[in-house]
């Protein structure tokens, strides 16, 4: 920071033996107009005693006022010769002087004025005006200028503020350099001017507090900016809500104005304040509520837990999704399943049809019946080749561990599911069981109905002679034990599914088809046939 220096009048201290201080900055505008009104050579005055600075100024504000006036130049020649200079120069020493000493009377009674720049001063008594070069703090002539320029606004600003205090009884400004003081105190001329504006509007009766909070300014503002980011992150029904704190004199073009807001959401939070208050959530009047992105989240999540479904073991089967390859997942249960799971682990979120809408793109529904297909078809060949590559032993030890897998499945699935789904899942398997049995006779008239059970009959008993003719007693009791294992597997899936009208009724048609059957057996069957099935029944039991 450059020190200042003497007085740089150009001629007011010329001939006086003692040079009194430049204590207030010069502005560039007054800076000129002293130089060009003595043209003297310096390029920049930036420093005057009290005593010049007030003389210079008046003088420099009537010589623009007789300009913007168009009067005669010569009036400025009438001001210069009023006062001679050899009295001016001692005039204007007693008067620096006299201030000087009013300063440091000052300075004593209050220790918090700033008197950096009287101290200052102290040590340039003995520096010449015109020793600029030999000045250590020398620098560019850019950044003197801006600096003086800052001194002198900040001298105008504290003028301003001291006239405006001493105006409303506030105590003046001592210190310049501490900004907090000086902001408490405009915040109270703003308080004393609403006082006096509610003089005016007729209020003075009612108590009115202009800053019930206890805030700054500045600190009202920082909240407000705040508030202005919180509208912009929230949703639209969040700032139409958020709109409705506004001041209730604002009317749907101020509030569009400062929110930056639509013009419908002005509209529709002067109706929600009107009807239902501040802060009121506002309602959707479209019908069906849109789904929150959360939820759409959750939904999908869901879907692409392992589980629930798979990831395809071919790394090649992907698709494209927005330009972007995705793996192909299999759901391992049925839509209705995975619903059922979900609305237990979060029920009422969403109804089955927007389930089954959310479900991802990773599978759409003819992929999927394609899909089951070739694995039905891959399935039954390596069904075929492994039956006739396996031996007896792995064939059991397959069947063995194939019901244990289905036990496993069939338990996990108990538990996962509760008795609720566990009753509405059956009664979904045995309605659509009727119903194919019920469109099945419907389509069959009782001639179709006796037709298709004789060709049935009669190509089991093909099959079977076919097969007593083939197979040896070693295969027939494999076969037994097999036959055997798979009817009481089925028996036991079947008593769990099917619920006890069913029972009853496939109890009385099996024994019309056992009637039917017995029937038909005695009329084709000779002695010889009856004595053996009657043997092979006997050894059956037995075993």
């Amino acid at each position: 920071m450059p020190r200042r220096k003497n007085c740089e009048h150009p001629m007011k201290h010329g001939k006086s033996a003692h040079v009194p201080k430049g204590i207030v900055a010069v502005s560039s505008e007054l800076s000129k107009f002293l130089i060009s009104e003595y043209d003297v050579a310096y390029t920049r005055i930036r420093w005057l005693c009290p005593t010049c600075h007030a003389f210079e100024s008046k003088k420099m504000m009537t010589h623009q006022s007789m300009e913007f006036n168009d009067d005669e130049s010569s009036s400025d020649d009438e001001i210069m010769t009023e006062v001679s200079p050899a009295n001016d120069d001692k005039n204007d020493d007693v008067v620096v002087n006299m201030e000087f000493n009013d300063l440091n009377e000052e300075e004593k009674e209050n220790p918090h004025m700033d008197s950096g720049i009287i101290a200052e001063s102290n040590d340039d008594d003995e520096s010449p005006r015109d020793d600029e070069t030999t000045d250590p703090e020398s620098m560019d002539e850019d950044k003197c200028h801006a600096f003086y320029e800052l001194e002198h606004q900040k001298e105008k600003a504290m003028k301003q503020l001291s006239n405006i205090f001493q105006l409303l009884n506030i105590d003046p400004i001592h210190d310049r350099s501490t900004v907090l003081p000086i902001r408490a105190k405009v915040d109270e001329v703003y308080r004393k001017l609403n006082r006096l504006c509610d003089i005016l509007d007729e209020k003075s009766q009612v108590s009115y507090d202009p800053n019930p909070h206890g805030l700054k300014i500045c600190e009202s503002n920082e909240l407000l900016d705040g508030l202005k980011k919180l509208y912009a992150d929230s949703n639209d029904s969040e700032q139409v809500r958020l709109m409705t704190i506004a001041p209730k004199k604002w009317g749907r073009q101020k509030i569009e104005k400062w929110f930056k807001s639509k013009a419908n959401q002005a509209r529709r939070s002067l109706v929600l304040r009107k009807n239902n208050g501040i802060l009121a959530y506002p309602q959707c009047l479209r019908g069906n509520i849109p789904l929150s992105d959360s939820t759409i989240d959750t939904v999908v999540n869901f879907y692409r837990e392992d589980g629930i479904s798979r990831t395809s073991s071919n790394s090649k089967d992907t698709i494209k999704i927005n330009g972007q390859p995705v793996a192909v997942r299999f759901l391992e249960m049925t839509v209705l399943d995975a619903y059922q799971i979900f609305n237990e682990r979060h029920p009422g979120t969403v109804a089955r049809s927007t389930f089954n809408a959310l479900r991802p793109r990773e599978e759409s529904e003819e992929d999927r019946k394609t899909r089951l297909d070739h694995e039905a078809q891959i399935k039954a060949t390596e069904r075929n080749i492994r039956n006739i590559e396996e031996t007896e032993e792995e064939h059991e030890l397959r069947l063995i561990e194939e019901s244990i897998s289905k036990r496993t499945r069939r338990c996990v699935r108990n538990l996962l599911e509760s008795q609720e789904m566990r009753e509405s899942r059956l009664c979904n398997e045995a309605e659509i069981r009727t119903t194919n049995r019920h469109a099945r006779n419907l389509k069959q008239s009782e001639e179709e109905r006796k037709i298709r059970l004789s060709k049935a009959a009669r190509t089991a008993v093909n099959r079977r002679c076919n097969r007593d003719l083939e197979e040896n007693e070693e295969k027939r009791s494999i076969r037994l034990k097999r036959e055997a294992a798979h009817k009481t597997n089925q028996r036991l899936i079947r008593d769990e599914l099917e619920t006890p009208e069913e029972r009853e009724q496939r109890l009385q048609l099996n024994n019309e088809f056992e009637s039917i059957r017995r029937r038909k057996r005695c009329q084709n069957e000779t002695n010889e046939e009856r004595k053996r099935r009657k043997q092979q029944k006997r050894n059956a039991d037995k075993m």
